[in-house]
């Protein structure tokens, strides 16, 4: 029996988020918001890869995010707005974020 690694866990966490039948609840928000958070925090040395621009971008979205949740809870008007907000904002931070930003697998 092989243990399930902490990557794992993420990866098949934010692939679960960013299905279109999964409803997006505000715990998944602020669970996303601690992992980028513990992100940028460890100098995860993906995003020390991306172009500055491209971390604004990321960072725009985080925002975009964090303004949602405190100002409303994410509805189903939003749903996809939200999960287009978290593909960008996660971006570079997973191994699998080779291609654009807009054909992001997990």
């Amino acid at each position: 029996m092989s243990a399930i690694s902490p990557s794992d866990v993420v990866g098949s966490k934010l692939e679960q988020m960013l299905q279109p039948n999964h409803v997006l609840c505000k715990n998944d928000m602020v669970w996303f918001m601690e992992f980028v958070k513990s992100r940028v925090y460890a100098n995860d040395p993906r995003l020390l890869e991306l172009p500055p621009e491209r971390l604004l971008q990321n960072f725009r979205h985080y925002a975009e995010i964090a303004l949602t949740l405190i100002y409303n809870h994410p509805g189903e008007t939003e749903t996809e707005r939200l999960r287009t907000c978290l593909t960008e904002a996660v971006y570079g931070l997973l191994p699998t974020d080779t291609r654009s930003s807009q054909s992001i697998t997990l």
